[in-house]
């Protein structure tokens, strides 16, 4: 890249560029000699943190591996640990009391817990025993299908409570004659768990078990029967009768001695031995002998060497001295929080390790491809308060400690430590042009008060002399107060930029002339506080003004040359910024370069305004869209896209595919389309929705009441009048009057139905238009338009007149000439504007035509122009942003809709509401009202239910005989 003056530069930038340039590595407390380090989460140089460790107190006794005890956290926020004191109890803490009682074995009197006295979603026995019958216990994990193992000693077992169900523990018994001691399990990331064996004089043994429970590895082939079985099973190692089997474990390293582990993402593993040596392992998979066996592949851990690395060499720094002694300091436990890989990489996280003194946790960044594992210490502080040494539990992506019987979460303490001075020099730069002036030096980055950035430098034409050319100070680097020196770009966001010396920086080469370039950078700190570095930029060659626009004469003498080219330099500093905007004001047309404070000015090169909901984000989609939303403006799908771009806060560039306004205008799409947008606006067409209720559309202002479904067979035209009269009859007498007396003195002796709604102005007007209405609604098929007839006599108002006129238009685009209407449409004159609307009903073709013109034409006519904007929100919204979310739809609406249009905007809730339910993606209809319970192999999902009951006790959802309707939603 250049600039207008067609100066080039030379460009540091990422971890890449300043290990290959400046040779700075990544963050190693250990390695003794790197000052400057590259900070991988800031992505910058800096001066090297050093690990701060707080020595023990006198007073304080170091942990020791007895006081490591298993513990585990549920998905719901309950603990679960073994009992230091009393090897053969669980003891959990529940999330919603925070009361610590015996989770099992439920014996004690003084521990019991009756049903009676507990609150909702408490925890209730589960099994029944006394202590002596209570095996011992010896580690406890809880998978990802929310089931805790605990296994188990004398007898051998594995007891798995299932934490959703409840009930008694599934006791599975271990296989095979060799003594079973249990030391550490660990959560597989995809069902099932690691199991971690040591027994006494005899190499450890390391289990990949899977979601059954099966060592992972061993197929039908090698196992014809499951290894594992219910304890009431016979004779120990199989079924009865079954042969002896004792599979081997996965091979594990020679000189491995493990003590703790953490299961990693896929088939990953962290091992910590008892020499606080920390090795990676993976489980691989092969074919042998006609059976899947498996084996553990040890992978190289770096730095500061290959092969398994020492805890305490990577923490201790050699040129730290602050009286504490690291030979003592060993590890206790360790925890594992998984993050997001790289491109390059397919293992990421951060790794806890607390060491025996308990007073605080270590913190280490692990990324790692399929051969090597970097380990790189993180500066950060996190103190461990009153530590009872039971481990470090990781939950829902935090680590956390116990203190006696209450679990803390890891807090980092800002109390950086850093190096005071660290140096770096380049490799050369090559400017392939003999003499060559380097112009410019730019460097991204945070220098606060009391550090600073030293630049030396030294050049050469000839690159075997360079190395012998002496290094000479360059000027103090300023910051600049117009950013950086590229046009239209920004070093860093603009919520960063105000902090106290982050920016860019600058400074004019003095000294630097030549082919080659050398530059040494000091950085100098408090101890508390480092630069960071995060781009360098070297210009080359200089151009300039003194060469190009001044006489010749004012470089007669080197002396004031010199003099006058640097002072020139402010000035081609300053004009060269101006001139760069310029040459690429384009950057200001192309939504992509385009800086987020000349948006609203881009958007008025379109005659638009931003609505105040716009964020930057959906601006810039709004500005990449704008002719085709112009285009689409005034129909149903610009008006759907424009409200959807507003309100939806996970607006993007699908809302301008063919699928992206399906939901909104009403077309169908795609199932996972419409799964991902299932909260999208709405829009109803009045005429479109004629015959619809408003809640099958989401229309929720008023709760609809019950109301009466026809049960018998609906009148169709083709029946006759005749037929609906007698109905008309029948339906008076049974349904809306006692006697045939009450019924007469309404409508009369023998009523007809009546095609107009009764007049008003009747003597009985409310009751007729009462039984009028529900006869209307009970009885026709199909929908069935009221007129009033007190609005079509003549002089009543433009209601008549505008019914009467629909009605000659619908028959004249029928017949087109008068002598093919039917006789009873037909007036003196032969005239269409001398029809009227019919007093009775008529027959034959004209009924058919009637019912046609009130059952279609005439709502269609009342709901034209009209539609109804329903917009998603959320029912546990408080009503102020509720109403902030409406009034945004309706400002919307009002610029982009056809001006002769009409509209409301109602809010709607995609819910199930009795007595009238929208059915979902995951909403089945059954074939009847009952569920029968499912048999496997028997029936289908869609008629039949599983038989057990929903657990009562799971908290993370509603649950319909516990919950109140208006109960707020659980966390």
């Amino acid at each position: 890249m250049h600039d207008v003056n067609d100066t080039g530069f030379k460009l540091v930038l990422g971890r890449s560029d300043w290990r290959n340039q400046f040779g700075v590595e990544g963050t190693a407390s250990g390695d003794g000699g790197a000052d400057v380090v590259y900070d991988t989460e800031d992505r910058c140089a800096t001066l090297r943190p050093l690990v701060e460790r707080v020595p023990n107190r006198p007073a304080e006794p170091a942990l020791t591996p007895s006081a490591r005890t298993s513990a585990a956290r549920d998905r719901h926020g309950s603990w679960y640990w073994i009992d230091p004191n009393v090897p053969t109890r669980i003891v959990v803490r529940n999330a919603g009391d925070e009361t610590v009682a015996t989770f099992w074995p439920q014996s004690e009197k003084g521990n019991e817990i009756s049903s009676g006295g507990l609150e909702e979603g408490a925890f209730r026995p589960t099994d029944s025993g006394t202590p002596s019958e209570s095996p011992s216990l010896g580690t406890l994990t809880i998978t990802t299908d929310h089931r805790l193992v605990v296994a188990a000693q004398s007898p051998d077992q594995l007891l798995v409570f299932d934490l959703h169900a409840g009930g008694p523990p599934q006791r599975i018994s271990w296989f095979g004659e060799a003594p079973f001691a249990p030391l550490d399990a660990t959560p597989r990331p995809d069902d099932g768990l690691y199991l971690l064996e040591r027994p006494e004089n005899e190499d450890p043994r390391l289990w990949a078990l899977d979601r059954t429970f099966r060592p992972i590895g061993w197929g039908r082939s090698a196992t014809p029967r499951s290894p594992f079985r219910p304890t009431d099973a016979g004779s120990r190692g199989g079924e009865p009768g079954s042969p002896p089997f004792s599979p081997t474990p996965p091979v594990l390293p020679s000189d491995l001695r493990p003590q703790v582990i953490e299961a990693l993402p896929g088939d990953w593993l962290l091992v910590l031995g008892e020499d606080d040596t920390l090795h990676v392992l993976r489980l691989v998979q092969g074919e042998h002998g006609g059976a899947t066996a498996s084996r553990y592949q040890s992978v190289d851990t770096d730095p500061p060497e290959e092969g398994p690395v020492n805890l305490a060499d990577i923490l201790r720094p050699e040129d730290q001295d602050n009286g504490v002694d690291w030979s003592s300091w060993s590890a206790h436990d360790m925890g594992f929080v998984p993050g997001a890989p790289g491109v390059t990489e397919v293992l990421q996280g951060t790794l806890y390790v607390v060491g025996t003194d308990g007073n605080q946790a270590y913190a280490l960044r692990l990324a790692g491809d399929a051969d090597t594992v970097n380990l790189e210490v993180k500066p950060t502080y996190l103190p461990l308060r009153g530590f009872s040494g039971k481990g470090l539990v990781e939950a829902d992506g935090t680590v956390y400690y116990d203190l006696t019987d209450r679990w803390l979460p890891l807090r980092a303490q800002r109390n950086p430590r850093l190096v005071d001075r660290g140096q770096v020099e380049s490799e050369r730069f090559d400017s392939e042009i003999v003499g060559c002036t380097w112009h410019r030096l730019f460097v991204d980055a945070c220098i606060p008060p009391d550090t600073a950035v030293r630049v030396e430098s030294r050049a050469s034409d000839h690159l075997d002399r360079l190395s012998d050319q002496p290094w000479q100070r360059e000027p103090d680097l300023y910051q600049r107060d117009t950013g950086a020196e590229i046009p239209y770009y920004e070093a860093f966001p603009e919520t960063d930029s105000d902090r106290e010396g982050r920016g860019t920086w600058e400074l004019l080469l003095q000294h630097a002339e030549g082919r080659y370039l050398e530059l040494r950078l000091t950085l100098e700190g408090s101890g508390r506080a480092s630069p960071r570095l995060h781009a360098l930029r070297v210009y080359f060659p200089r151009f300039s003004y003194l060469e190009e626009y001044m006489p010749d004469v004012y470089q007669e003498n080197e002396a004031s040359a010199q003099f006058v080219e640097r002072f020139l330099a402010n000035a081609e500093g300053m004009l060269t910024d101006m001139e760069g905007k310029i040459a690429q004001v384009k950057a200001l047309f192309d939504v992509r370069t385009v800086p987020d404070e000349y948006l609203d000015w881009l958007a008025t090169w379109f005659g638009a305004s931003f609505d105040p909901a716009l964020d930057t984000r959906r601006k810039r989609l709004f500005l990449d869209h704008a002719v085709e939303l112009f285009n689409q403006r005034g129909t149903l799908a610009g008006l759907a896209r424009m409200l959807m771009l507003v309100l939806d806060p996970c607006a993007d560039e699908f809302l301008f595919t063919s699928a992206g306004v399906a939901d909104a205008v009403g077309r169908p799409r795609d199932a996972t389309e419409r799964t991902a947008r299932r909260e999208s606006v709405r829009l109803v067409e009045q005429f479109a929705a004629r015959d619809v209720s408003r809640a099958a559309v989401g229309d929720a202002r008023v709760p609809e009441q019950p109301t009466q479904v026809r049960v018998d067979e609906p009148w169709t035209p083709e029946k006759g009048a005749d037929t609906l009269h007698r109905r008309f009859r029948t339906f008076l007498d049974r349904e809306r009057y006692d006697t045939p007396s009450d019924r007469e003195a309404v409508w009369g002796e023998r009523p007809s139905f009546p095609p107009l709604l009764p007049s008003p102005d009747d003597e009985h007007a409310d009751q007729k238009r009462a039984d009028w209405r529900v006869f209307v609604r009970r009885v026709i098929d199909g929908p069935y338009a009221p007129i009033d007839a007190g609005t079509v006599r003549p002089g009543i108002g433009d209601r008549a007149d505008t019914v009467t006129r629909r009605f000659r238009a619908f028959l004249a685009r029928r017949y087109a000439t008068t002598d093919r209407l039917p006789a009873p449409f037909r007036e003196e004159g032969g005239r269409f504007d001398a029809i009227q609307l019919p007093d009775t009903l008529p027959s034959g073709t004209a009924l058919q035509d009637w019912i046609q013109f009130v059952g279609t034409a005439l709502p269609v006519h009342r709901a034209a122009h009209r539609f109804r904007v329903l917009v998603p929100v959320d029912p546990d919204a408080d009503e102020a942003a509720q109403r902030q979310r409406l009034k945004i739809a309706r400002r919307v609406v009002e610029t982009q809709k056809p001006a002769h249009t009409a509209f409301e905007v109602l809010p709607y809730w995609a819910a199930f509401r009795v007595g009238t339910v929208r059915t979902g993606l995951d909403t089945v209809l059954g074939k009847g009202s009952r569920y029968s319970p499912l048999l496997l192999g028997d029936g289908a999902l869609a008629e039949e239910t599983v038989g057990a009951a929903h657990p009562g006790h799971v908290d993370d959802r509603r649950v319909v005989g516990r919950d109140a309707a208006d109960a707020p939603r659980p966390l």
